[in-house]
């Protein structure tokens, strides 16, 4: 028995029954000339996915007094097989992916969408079909065909071929007409998301998304490998699912892989987010996902100075930052654009010269032209590398220039070596320096004692070196500490006393007590009466002047030897004969031992006296001279010894002119024997 379910009365299905019998003839006609064929049976006003691609009914249904019939069945069936077909919306192609439900296509989603909810409605003991499903574009090309000639399909309102929602694979068109369907699903479809969305047709109705999800088959759009369901871009094939902003689309559908708010197609690192686009090396790669930001062919992982080029991978301070991009490349505090040695480290930042290069990087630091490795001052300028003491410091640096071992602060003589500070003339400046060590105002180079203060420049002997500093001040050979008359020359060193005082300059020779010269220096102020004789007593029996112990006669008249008589207090006879009775030769020369020629003292011993006669030497005094002039030329050395000292001497006559003359003769003759005598005295003794 064939049943037509019901549905809501529709603008065409009115519209049908009022045409005449004879339209349905006519219709028929102009599917023939179309070549539409057998669809153009199908004209009872059922749905139009009563046909399959061939224009043959399924499912029971079939055309029959102009009727589409659905017969009741158990729950709809589902095969999850997958096949590639095109579907389009808005008239674009894409690939679509079906598997059938109820033996018709229907898009993998919207199977699932749709057996989650014919479950439901069969537990309310509602039995959900799948009438028509996903169409080809032929099928829709037919389908509107027959809605723009009116000759088939019951002339049902049929989309674009490319613009139906069937064929984007959203819509189905379901058993409406069975009993409780359109009921069910009115209450609960839009809860599956489900919507019917052409009021015409009660059997049409689309899923775009919503519902509880699930359902048998596993739906993987782009066949990646990866169910739909679990697949972040399930329409583009991505085995691998990344994501990297982790927003749970992946990339290979994600405009923006990174979400850094740079679409992909301008993000020069689309995976990795860098809103400000930082490319160092302007290779188009940005840092944030450039191995290699500084291009210096070091990745960055290994490079000191990932964004400076430095493929030296120069590290001066080895703190494990290049120098490149080392801001304190030698580490000593000092930032480089400030410091003098920015690759050496000197915290002091010293530079001696002041020229702008630290010292510790420097070659010459002194800038004196001479290189540090060969400067004996490296620090302080010094081109000419004076070294006065050769100790390999310039002087210029040294503070002990002359290596005396006295800083050159302290020292006295800073350039002149002296150990012992010597300084004479106690002036600040040592003896090694000072051009005046005596301090007497007398250059050394003049000073005839440089050593010793002596502004009158002495010199006694004429030696060159003056007196207070001469150790042989009598130039004589013997120093002065040895010499016995320092003060006068005195080779020979005579000291007859042996007092240690050289005869030359004792004032006491024979060491008697009595001194031999000056006023004082003898008895009653008379020099000692025997020099070379010691006699303290000073006895002188015959009172002639001559010590007793020296004296040849000391108690009787003077001998020849003694001076030709004359007496001790030097009286005269002034009558020449010799008759006072003090033994004094007279006038005449007579003594007691005379010969009465007259001769005062023709008897002249060995000390040289003269005779008044003029006897001169050799004369034997036995005759008196002719003119009775006497002899004033003085000393006859000879005559005593020729004379022997006893030779017989004649008397001059008496009276007259010759009186006269003997007197006066008698008066020279004493003075002369006192002289004599002295002289005899001071001489020492031949030893």
């Amino acid at each position: 028995m064939k049943t037509q379910p019901p549905a809501p009365a529709t603008t065409s299905a009115r519209r049908r029954q009022a045409l005449p019998p004879v339209v349905p003839w006519l219709r028929l006609g102009l599917c023939l000339l179309m070549g539409l064929g057998a669809h153009c049976a199908s004209d009872d006003g059922a749905p139009a996915e009563a046909l399959d691609a061939e224009g043959a009914t399924r499912d029971g249904a079939h055309a029959d007094a102009g009727l589409w019939q659905v017969q009741g069945h158990a729950l709809s069936s589902i095969s999850c097989q997958v096949s590639k077909a095109t579907g389009y919306k808005s008239g674009k192609p894409f690939t679509i992916h079906v598997v059938h439900v109820d033996g018709k296509p229907v898009e993998v989603h919207t199977a699932n969408a749709y057996y989650v909810m014919a479950q439901a409605a069969a537990k309310a003991g509602v039995q959900l079909a799948v009438v028509s499903g996903f169409r080809t574009m032929a099928q829709q090309q037919t389908l509107y065909n027959c809605y723009k000639c009116c000759c088939c399909n019951s002339c049902n309102l049929a989309a674009v071929p490319g613009t139906s929602n069937h064929q984007s694979g959203h819509a189905l068109d379901l058993n409406t007409s069975a009993t409780g369907v359109y009921s069910w699903l009115n209450k609960h479809g839009q809860s599956f998301g489900w919507k019917r969305t052409v009021p015409s047709e009660a059997w049409h109705w689309e899923w775009w998304g919503g519902g509880p999800g699930g359902g048998p088959c596993a739906v993987d759009d782009d066949q990646d490998g990866v169910s739909d369901g679990k697949d972040n871009c399930p329409s583009v094939a991505n085995k691998t699912q990344a994501d990297a902003d982790k927003d749970g689309k992946g990339d290979a559908c994600d405009g923006d892989d990174d979400n850094d708010g740079v679409a992909d197609g301008k993000d020069n690192c689309p995976t990795t987010s860098n809103k400000v686009q930082t490319d160092t090396d302007k290779d188009g790669k940005g840092d944030a996902c450039d191995s290699d930001d500084d291009n210096d062919k070091v990745l960055d992982a290994k490079d000191n100075c990932d964004l400076n080029k430095n493929p030296d991978q120069k590290d001066s301070d080895k703190d494990g930052k290049g120098d490149a991009c080392d801001g304190d490349d030698d580490n000593d505090g000092a930032l480089d654009p400030k410091d003098n040695c920015p690759l050496t480290a000197n915290k002091d930042q010293k530079d001696s010269d002041k020229d702008g290069k630290g010292d510790v990087c420097e070659d010459d630091d002194d800038d004196d032209k001479v290189p540090d490795k060969s400067d004996n001052c490296p620090l302080t300028a010094n081109s000419d590398q004076a070294d006065l003491d050769a100790d390999g410091k310039g002087d210029a640096c040294d503070d002990d220039d002359d290596g005396d071992g006295h800083a050159d602060a302290t020292d006295n003589c800073p350039v002149a070596e002296n150990a012992d500070q010597a300084d004479l003339d106690a002036d600040g400046k040592g003896d090694a320096c000072d051009d005046d060590d005596d301090g007497d105002g007398v250059g050394d180079a003049t000073d005839l004692c440089p050593l010793a203060k002596e502004v009158t420049q002495l010199d006694s002997d004429g030696d060159g070196v003056g007196d207070v500093c001469d150790p042989d001040l009598d130039g004589d050979g013997v120093d002065n500490g040895a010499d016995k008359c320092p003060g006068e020359a005195d080779a020979d060193q005579a000291d007859f006393d042996g007092d240690g005082i050289g005869d030359a300059c004792d004032p006491d020779g024979d060491g008697d007590g009595i001194g031999e010269q000056g006023p004082g220096s003898g008895v009653g102020g008379d020099p000692d009466n025997c020099p070379w004789t010691p006699n303290a007593d000073q006895a002188d029996g015959d009172g002639d002047g001559i010590g007793d112990v020296c004296d040849d006669t000391p108690t009787g008249p003077p001998s020849e030897c003694e001076g030709g008589g004359a007496d001790a207090d030097a009286a005269s006879d002034l009558d020449g004969f010799g008759d006072d009775g003090a033994g004094a030769a007279d006038a005449a020369g007579s003594s007691a031992s005379d010969d009465g020629a007259g001769d005062l003292s023709s008897h002249a011993d060995g000390r040289g006296v003269g005779d008044i006669r003029g006897a001169g030497p050799g004369s034997d005094g036995a005759a008196a001279d002719a003119a009775l002039a006497p002899d004033v030329s003085g000393v006859a050395p000879s005559h005593a010894a020729s004379a022997g000292c006893s030779a017989p001497r004649t008397r001059p006559p008496a009276g007259g002119l010759h009186s006269v003359i003997a007197l006066i003769g008698s008066l020279w003759l004493l003075s002369a024997a006192r002289r004599s005598r002295l002289r005899v005295a001071s001489a020492p003794p031949k030893r």
